[in-house]
């Protein structure tokens, strides 16, 4: 399963074995083994630590609780896998709202050549209009939404892509 956290993308492998759940992140084992208690909870021991552990999930997210902390994990469906694990990519851009809102203009279109910090994108959010600027230059390959549509924050809503210059 992918599960997005903080804009990044988690690869988490779960098996259980001798009634005890193991927990790979990213192919590393994680140093915590989880013992179930009953629904939704666990105790999550090493050699070290014991924590109790709440763990739900719905149908777009799943929730983890324990030392009065919570976490929400966004789950990752296999089409928008190539957008989210890109980010970090310099040769792309990614550009996201950073709060749900409305399209109020695209200032692009779709093979567009544009230069670092052209604007992109209006959104519209508490009766606030901000304009969304590109951190490279390049061309624009994709605009995934439409002007008017509500949008939920981190969501992509245009990728760019630098120019390839061959040599």
């Amino acid at each position: 399963m992918k599960i997005k956290y903080d804009k990044e993308i988690y690869t988490v492998e779960n098996f259980e074995e001798n009634g005890e759940l193991f927990t790979k992140i990213n192919g590393n084992s994680v140093d915590f083994r989880f013992k179930k208690i009953s629904d939704n909870f666990y105790q999550a021991y090493n050699s070290s630590n014991k924590l109790n552990v709440f763990i739900a999930e719905d149908k777009s997210n799943i929730y983890v609780g324990f030392d009065g902390k919570n976490f929400k994990f966004e789950k990752v469906q296999q089409d928008d896998t190539y957008h989210f694990t890109q980010e970090k990519n310099s040769n792309l851009d990614i550009i996201q709202s950073p709060m749900p809102g409305n399209i109020v203009k695209i200032l692009v279109e779709e093979g567009q050549a544009i230069e670092d910090e052209s604007p992109i994108i209006i959104v519209e959010a508490m009766k606030m209009e901000t304009t969304l600027y590109s951190s490279i230059a390049g061309i624009v390959t994709k605009i995934y939404v439409k002007e008017k549509e509500q949008i939920d924050s981190d969501n992509p809503l245009v990728l760019i892509e630098k120019e390839q210059t061959l040599i």
